[in-house]
């Protein structure tokens, strides 16, 4: 109806192109999956660089939905492309003007509207759970210890310049509420160091500094940012969640 929030066309193409992103993302899960299979003998670090370039390849792949060249339709097999064919016809907006009496019957588009709804509340879902662990985390950060005397500094900087990591931004904490070492930020890292790290032996402290900064270093945390908001776009692929 005119004035409505979501057409039935805006339903029908955004079920649409979620529809169709999603069977696109199967191939490169595919590729890793056989990639994986013949990497699993390798080192960690490769392993490492194949999951970043499959979340990075799904983003992508997200992100072209936008683009306004239709180059799915180059990708798709026609068998999987029928539903498509379903969804345009719920697309077709009647002009009020060209209504008659009961001449043009305009399909039920329901539940085309409860699947977008749906989607969208399961991307809501888990990003909402990303949300509530980040708040978690600064909270706790809150509560910790900042370790800022220069002693602790200078092991800090000590274990940057051996990993090649800037320490200026760098926020070091001691708590009582972890057992092991956490570190997260991906733009300003906090390293949170368990209270027994007090009475850690210096070289002790060198070796899991220099691990933590490894993770910085690696941009670790905006990585798994990545991989939850691929979570939550595609909340329904078992592929993703399993990546």
């Amino acid at each position: 109806p005119a004035g409505s929030f979501l057409t039935p066309a805006d339903s029908a193409l955004a079920v649409g192109d979620v529809y169709s992103v999603s069977l696109v993302a199967t191939l490169p899960i595919i590729v890793a999956i056989v990639a994986f299979i013949f990497l699993r003998q390798s080192s960690a670090g490769t392993r490492a660089v194949l999951w970043r370039c499959t979340v990075v390849g799904l983003l992508a792949i997200y992100a072209g939905r936008f683009v306004p060249w239709q180059w799915m339709a180059w990708v798709l097999p026609g068998l999987l492309a029928r539903p498509l064919v379903s969804l345009g016809t719920i697309q077709l907006d009647v002009p009020p003007g060209l209504v008659g009496s009961g001449e043009v019957v305009s399909p039920d588009s329901s539940p085309v509207r409860g699947l977008l709804f749906l989607y969208w509340g399961g991307v809501a879902l888990v990003l909402l759970r990303t949300m509530v662990a980040r708040l978690r985390l600064v909270a706790a950060g809150r509560r910790a210890v900042t370790l800022a005397e220069p002693l602790w500094r200078a092991r800090l900087r000590k274990a940057g310049d051996a990993t090649s990591v800037p320490t200026e931004t760098v926020r070091l904490l001691a708590s009582p509420h972890v057992s092991v070492p956490v570190t997260w930020g991906a733009w300003r890292p906090v390293i949170r160091l368990p209270n027994a790290a007090l009475r850690w032996p210096a070289d002790h402290v060198q070796a899991v500094l220099r691990h933590e900064l490894a993770h910085v270093r690696a941009r670790d945390a905006a990585m798994r940012l990545a991989a939850r908001i691929a979570c939550a776009l595609f909340w329904f692929h078992p592929g993703v969640w399993w990546l």
